[in-house]
């Protein structure tokens, strides 16, 4: 061993080759000393040297390569039988494995199987390999001990490998047992994070990088429904944190961009496509629009674009308060931006209206009055039928309809060239004769109840004027005809079948 030293010592200087030529001699006398005492022809050279080549030495029955420590173990136990060697070496892998010296186990373990293929014992091979599998279970108990649940599980799956590899139902019996309880315990973590999310007990954003980190192990678990536990739990407390970043300042939209990024993909794997639509409406809405920052005009109608693409999507969902704490913070937020924008008040108004409808906006009546307010400081008053500036005008019809005003709402409509929602607001106000008028000029088709409304109308005014000639009995006759008509009214309600119809074509706009 000491000769061997020697001659790697010299063969790693290159500046001179006297040195390199002592250590070939040094070689060549090792092999032929090594040859003689074994009865077995030494080479040293490595695997891919040009004289093996020439040699043809892949195609000579019986040989091997080896490594020096193996070499000298070969030496050291030249007494021995070949079997009696291996099954040494495996013995020592048992001491080793008992003192959890698991990585020169492995490697001994693996100089056992390399002698047991050179001697071509099938049996001892089989034997060694077991051993490995068992090396690599016994190894995952203890991380699993010692809490290391990644690294078990890591050594659980190449104990697999290697089980599926010797193919003895025994050894895999073993490696899913070890499985299982590895399961156990990464759904014991799982739940202990549900359960904290449930209790809200810890701060969302821990929770939330714990999951991330839960997700190596379910990953590696393979399991389905863990998955789809960590998802959901995932979903919750990346909502839950999202709201708190909404009080952060500016540096908090990246944050925000990146986590519902993050949850839109986790929804998608949940098949949650209305989920995932709605995060990525918010991670747009951040990844685009400055957050907690003056915007610009162009800016605050990017924000109204996302606060209708978010309302259009939960509009036929039926979700609870906490779904549309963004949009909420949306229309506060777009409000305070507003400021002398007249300009930009009507599209406010209608997606704070759509809100309401859908959520209840508490403070809907004190913001619109303060917009009034505003326009009215500047333009004065009758501005809702007279305003020269279109979009000001759009905002005095609503604002005319939002007060119960359907008369001006209707004026202002009209003004607008919006026939068919002057039209609404026209019956609205219970103005039959100039709703008709402005059916016919549209040519547009009259409803026929509102068409004999309109005629009776007409005939009533001509029957007040001439009622004088009415016998007493064709008076009582008529007057109960008309009492029961006004019954059926009364009967039928005050709510139109069109008005929600109505209503819809009118946020629309």
């Amino acid at each position: 061993n000491e000769t061997y030293r020697q001659a790697m010592r010299l063969a790693d200087i290159t500046s001179d080759s006297p040195p390199l030529f002592e250590a070939r001699r040094l070689m060549d006398e090792m092999r032929v000393a090594i040859s003689r005492s074994t009865d077995k022809l030494v080479l040293f050279e490595t695997p891919d040297a040009a004289v093996l080549e020439a040699l043809n030495i892949d195609h000579i029955a019986g040989h091997y390569t080896t490594t020096w420590g193996a070499l000298r173990d070969l030496l050291r136990t030249e007494e021995m039988s070949e079997i009696e060697v291996v099954e040494g070496y495996l013995d020592e892998v048992d001491d080793l494995v008992e003192r959890g010296r698991w990585d020169q186990a492995k490697r001994r373990n693996r100089r056992a199987h390399e002698f047991a293929v050179q001697i071509e014992d099938r049996s001892l091979q089989r034997e060694a390999q077991a051993q490995f599998v068992q090396i690599h279970l016994q190894e995952a108990d203890e991380a699993l001990e010692r809490g290391e649940l990644m690294q078990a599980l890591a050594l659980n799956h190449q104990a697999r490998e290697l089980a599926v590899a010797l193919g003895d139902p025994a050894v895999l019996d073993e490696v899913e047992e070890q499985a299982v309880l590895l399961r156990a315990a990464v759904e014991s973590e799982v739940m202990q994070i549900v359960q904290g999310i449930d209790a809200g007990s810890e701060d969302p954003a821990a929770i939330f990088r714990k999951i991330d980190r839960l997700r190596l192990l379910v990953e590696a678990v393979d399991d389905a429904q863990l998955q789809g536990l960590v998802d959901e739990a995932a979903v919750a407390s990346g909502w839950q944190w999202g709201m708190r970043l909404l009080k952060g300042g500016p540096e908090a939209g990246a944050q925000l961009a990146k986590l519902f990024d993050e949850l839109a993909r986790t929804m998608e794997r949940q098949k949650d496509k209305t989920g995932a639509r709605l995060a990525t409406v918010v991670a747009q809405r951040y990844r685009m629009i400055p957050h907690a920052s003056s915007l610009t005009t162009e800016q605050l109608q990017a924000l109204f674009s996302a606060i209708a693409d978010y309302l259009r999507i939960v509009a036929s969902l039926k979700l609870e308060t906490e779904a549309y704490a963004f949009v909420a913070h949306w229309i506060e937020e777009s409000f305070d931006q507003l400021r002398e924008q007249s300009t930009l008040y009507y599209a406010w108004a209608v997606l704070a209206e759509r809100y309401n409808s859908l959520a209840g906006y508490v403070a809907m009546d004190d913001r619109l009055w303060d917009l009034e307010n505003r326009v009215e400081l500047h333009a004065g008053p009758g501005w809702t039928t007279e305003a020269d500036d279109e979009t000001v005008l759009r905002f005095g019809a609503f604002i005319a309809a939002y007060n119960g005003d359907a008369h001006d709402a209707s004026l202002a409509w009209e003004k607008l060239g919006e026939t068919e929602l002057a039209i609404a607001q026209a019956r609205e106000a219970g103005e039959m004769e100039r709703a008709y008028n402005l059916l016919r000029r549209a040519g547009l088709a009259i409803p026929e109840e509102l068409s004999t409304a309109v005629k009776l109308a007409r005939q009533a005014a001509q029957m007040a004027a001439k009622q004088q000639g009415l016998r007493r009995a064709e008076r009582r006759a008529l007057a109960g005809q008309l009492a029961d008509l006004l019954s059926k009214l009364d009967a039928a309600g005050t709510v139109d079948p069109s008005d929600e119809a109505d209503d819809e074509a009118f946020l629309a706009e």
